[in-house]
């Protein structure tokens, strides 16, 4: 053979091996997942630059948020903008456009009927595309204040961040630990929150509430289909404080900066703690076209680890216990850092944000966008989904459909029925055999509220107290309590000895919203629960209805956890009837350590800090 035909042969055979090995390391860079999933590249930078947040519309494409801000800035400038991915529904390429820009620091999207509303602290905005173009055409900003200016400590972190959109029709919003001085919201109101934690509001940012304190810094929140709310804290405190799962329930308070180390009596627990990491974007998957077993779970991107990581979760009383594994993580020496995730629709993709740098402040462009899709053994289909044009009877149907994004679309499908879908929606809630039906039509009754002249669906909710299940019970419970229905008191009241620890946590809850209507002597004898998430939400209602007299046949219970109960109610607030009822424990408690613990409280009331302007 002669050498050039000898060299032929050589590569003919060395080809292939040189291919393979080539392969090996553009595989290796690929995010691994569990088997039955498959991991696409979308879109990689230059195409995408620092992706920072990513949602999906009703049909399934894709906005992505990109950040430059915060790596070739400056940090102080808004120049971030949100991208529109939209699917060729004949299978061809997507066409990609620049949907909004002139943005700060963009952290949180939620689309909601046809618009795409924006957290890019310290500004809340939202964005239409009147033309379908592809590009908003439509800006108005609804709120601000939500934390200090963009830029004002070098670099966004620890900011006002991810969104959720509730079955009550609220947009419930994470504080990072810089906080909110005073956010402002389209109708006048205003919050107001030092360090960390949950605000909510509506879509149209009016009604500025807060919901949750005492955390330190998580980049999103995400929701489960009852609307229960958890966060991962994204953290390098130290001190005992590290990345920490969270279950957030109305009037929560979890003990940062300053009770978490030495008082845990006077702060609720985190379900479970991580050591130290940099957990950002969040979601939990709530359709129907993965196994059962990721079904309800939180998935939380957790940047520092470079993975995403899966909580399931299981109630446990008022709150939930979970267990920790990890979905999706780096491929071999690759540097994969999510940063944020979200499901389409359907179900069956989970788009995910990849930072793909390990910095920040840098004169870089990076970023990957995946797209993660179940391609396993087959999952069974899910029942038809009707479209807003269906008939009324069809929306009702799904209403109990195992997807959750198909539930919520009947629900304000049917609530832009008004008065025509009342009788239908009120016998669902009445007689649906779906739980989920039932909870959904409580929620649809109270989007009709706004929508029906004079509509009142609070007969149906305190009838929906004594329903057979108690997550419908808990939601009735909190519907009464979201519109402060006074006529609910004494219903409430009885709910507060349900079997269910739901139940009693969000008549509660309920009770201390109601402002006068409210019965105390009521919620003095629920100080006796046993679950800690009721002990404290009776605690939190006890002190915001301000009426402590009643609070002294608490402090002549021969329950020691009745009266210790008591005490912390009144401790740390500044009020005279609150200092009144600690002097009376410091005098008269029974035991010497109890008469000790009341003066330090009183000590505690001796100084009042200034009002929060700011400053981290």
């Amino acid at each position: 053979m002669s050498p050039g035909r000898r060299l032929l042969s050589t590569l003919r055979f060395c080809l292939p091996a040189c291919l393979f090995l080539l392969v090996i390391p553009l595989r290796g860079c690929v995010p691994k997942v569990p088997v039955g999933f498959h991991t696409e590249l979308m879109y990689a930078a230059p195409d995408i630059e620092h992706p920072s947040v990513v949602t999906c519309d009703d049909e399934g494409n894709l906005f992505v948020g990109e950040d430059p801000m915060d790596m070739r800035g400056p940090a102080s400038e808004p120049i971030d903008r949100v991208l529109l991915i939209r699917w060729d529904k004949h299978g061809g390429p997507p066409k990609k456009t620049v949907f909004c820009e002139g943005l700060c620091a963009v952290f949180g999207l939620v689309w909601h009927q046809g618009a795409l509303y924006v957290m890019h602290a310290p500004h809340y905005s939202m964005f239409v595309d009147t033309d379908g173009d592809g590009v908003a055409d439509v800006r108005k900003d609804l709120a601000h204040g939500f934390g200090p200016p963009a830029g004002k400590y070098e670099f966004n972190d620890h900011i006002v961040s991810g969104m959720r959109l509730g079955m009550d029709g609220l947009m419930y919003v994470s504080v990072g630990d810089k906080g909110i001085p005073k956010a402002t919201g389209a109708d006048g109101s205003t919050i107001a929150l030092e360090g960390g934690g949950i605000v909510r509001m509506r879509p149209d940012g009016t009604q500025l509430e807060l919901f949750s304190s005492g955390t330190r810094n998580h980049l999103d929140v995400a929701m489960d289909a009852l609307d229960n709310l958890f966060t991962y804290d994204n953290t390098d405190d130290g001190f005992g404080w590290w990345t920490r799962f969270t279950h957030h329930i109305p009037t929560g308070y979890y003990g940062y900066p300053d009770d978490y180390r030495t008082r845990p009596d006077r702060h609720l627990p985190r379900i479970s703690e991580h050591g130290p990491g940099a957990p950002a974007g969040a979601a939990c998957y709530l359709e129907a076209a993965w196994p059962e077993k990721y079904r309800g779970n939180a998935f939380h991107c957790e940047w520092g680890k470079r993975r995403i990581q899966r909580f399931a979760l299981k109630p446990n009383g008022a709150s939930f216990d979970s267990t920790l594994d990890d979905f999706m993580t780096r491929g071999h020496n690759d540097e994969f850092r999510p940063l944020d995730l979200c499901f389409s629709p359907d179900g069956r993709h989970m788009y995910v944000a990849d930072w793909n740098f390990a910095g920040w402040i840098k004169p870089t462009v990076a970023g990957r966008l995946y797209r993660v899709t179940y391609v396993g053994p087959d999952v069974p289909p899910e029942p038809p989904r009707a479209i807003d044009s269906d008939p009324i009877e069809k929306q009702i149907r799904s209403l109990a459909h195992p997807a959750r994004s198909e539930r919520m679309r009947a629900q304000w499908a049917l609530a832009a029925r008004a008065e025509a879908a009342i009788p239908a929606v009120a016998a669902a809630r009445r007689s649906d055999p779906n739980k989920f039906a039932r909870i959904h039509a409580i929620w649809t009754q109270h989007a009709l509220i706004n929508r029906a002249p004079g509509y009142d669906p609070s007969a149906e909710w305190i009838g929906a107290l004594s329903d057979r299940d108690a997550d419908v019970r808990a939601q009735a419970a909190r519907a009464l309590g979201t519109r402060r229905i006074a006529a609910a008191a004494k219903a409430l009241v009885q709910s507060l000895g349900d079997s269910a620890a739901t139940v009693r946590l969000q008549a509660a809850v309920a009770l201390g919203r109601l402002g006068e209507s409210a019965p105390v002597e009521d919620l003095v004898r629920a100080l006796a629960d046993e679950d800690i998430h009721v002990n404290f939400a009776v605690r939190q209602a006890l002190r915001a209805l301000h009426r402590w007299e009643p609070l002294a046949a608490a402090l002549r219970s021969i329950d020691p956890r009745t009266r210790l109960a008591a005490m912390q109610a009144a401790t740390g607030v500044y009020d005279d009837g609150a200092v009144a009822m600690l002097s009376f424990a410091a005098k008269t408690l029974p035991n010497a350590d109890e008469r000790a613990a009341a003066l330090a409280a009183l000590a505690e009331a001796h100084r009042q800090p200034a009002p929060y302007d700011g400053g981290w």
